[in-house]
């Protein structure tokens, strides 16, 4: 992606921001992800980080990229990741993953 205010590339990182709530206020949001600009440090925070901090889950949000793969055979393809779904609960609450 190109930077909107000087055109260079940005790229993909995990920064501190401060966000002034008041006038007596500020909150700084941890490790958050951001798009930022290699020559003039403009940044940008992309959509779904954006709408998840304007949910009522955003006091309980932790940032610790917890993951599981599920790998299996699919037609052709001699393996894929699985789709999960809610049949998947228990799974997916006793994975060490997560």
């Amino acid at each position: 992606m190109k930077c909107t205010v000087c055109g260079a590339h940005m790229h993909a990182i995990t920064t501190d921001l401060p966000f002034k709530l008041s006038e007596d206020r500020i909150v700084i949001l941890k490790q958050l992800p951001v798009l930022q600009c290699q020559a003039c440090r403009e940044y940008l925070i992309e959509d779904d980080v954006t709408v998840i901090m304007n949910t009522n889950y955003k006091a309980t949000i932790v940032n610790d990229d917890k993951r599981t793969i599920d790998w299996v055979p699919m037609g052709t393809i001699k393996l894929r990741p699985r789709d999960f779904t809610s049949k998947d609960a228990e799974f997916l609450i006793a994975s060490q993953g997560l």
